[in-house]
């Protein structure tokens, strides 16, 4: 079973490139598409806590599966990565982030609007989540030039 978390702030295009992501990675025809912004009910909090219900139990039936969300509870993701480890899946984790002008832009296009504030913070949170990565990688890169001399 693989299982794939697509995270990022509002508005960067997880929703929109998830196929051309799985067609790059996967040639499984049988992966259930979870994605909040595409649920019926009118409420964010509901489609959002329906949706996790939903990746539990489509990890229950040992399905393979990607959960697009924004990812910002990090303790939820860390459940939910948990869980996955527990089953037995292969976990593929995509950020997927873009400037905040370009993401405020493509949410103004939207039916479903996101609050600006929410914008601002969840931006944020992912450049200050990006540049740590990209600086441990760069510092474990070092690292590994630095013995190889």
């Amino acid at each position: 079973m693989i299982g794939f978390l697509i995270c990022g702030p509002p508005g960067v295009g997880k929703s929109t490139n998830i196929k051309s992501i799985l067609t790059k990675v996967t040639t499984l025809n049988d992966i259930l598409i979870l994605d909040p912004d595409k649920r019926s009910e009118k409420d964010h909090e509901e489609r959002s806590k329906n949706t996790l219900e939903e990746v539990y139990t489509t990890i229950e039936k040992k399905k393979n599966f990607v959960y697009i969300a924004t990812c910002g509870g990090i303790k939820i993701i860390t459940n939910v990565l948990k869980t996955m480890k527990e089953s037995n899946y292969k976990t593929i984790v995509c950020i997927i982030y873009t400037d905040e002008k370009t993401a405020t832009d493509r949410i103004l296009l939207r039916e479903q609007k996101t609050p600006p504030e929410v914008i601002k913070d969840l931006h944020s949170f992912f450049f200050l989540l990006l540049f740590k990565l990209l600086l441990q990688y760069f510092l474990i890169f070092l690292h590994d030039l630095f013995l190889l001399v």
